[in-house]
């Protein structure tokens, strides 16, 4: 796993969450739609069901993104590590902030100590 791969994490969170409300919407409208007595029509039905396919592959693709990411997370034995990871790629916070988080002063230490598991983990594969 890269640093680049791991920056992905907390996007991949909001693409997802993105995905399920612009479904949710599309689906609340086109049952609002529906409930009104207007069935759609046939100018409204195939474009409105191509676009909820689209976002439902997009939501698929980006789940199994996020999956893959959370499952190398789950996967870290140590929980020192697994932490340090979640908060800088899960919740986006400065080194600063990961290292007084773990109860160390100095950013460099929890940024080593990262550095050196990715670089095992590299040398692993």
């Amino acid at each position: 796993m890269t640093k680049e791969e791991l920056a992905q994490l907390r996007y991949l969170r909001r693409e997802v969450e993105g995905d399920k409300e612009r479904l949710r919407q599309l689906q609340h409208w086109a049952k609002a739609q529906s409930s009104q007595g207007k069935l759609l029509t046939e100018q409204y039905e195939k474009p409105v069901r191509r676009l909820e396919k689209r976002i439902q592959r997009n939501l698929q693709t980006h789940l199994e993104q996020l999956e893959r990411l959370e499952s190398f997370l789950a996967g870290v034995e140590d929980s020192r590590m697994r932490l340090i990871l979640e908060l800088r790629y899960g919740r986006g916070l400065t080194w600063q902030q990961v290292a007084f988080r773990i109860g160390v002063w100095d950013e460099q230490v929890p940024r080593r100590w990262h550095n050196r598991f990715l670089a095992c983990q590299e040398i692993g594969k």
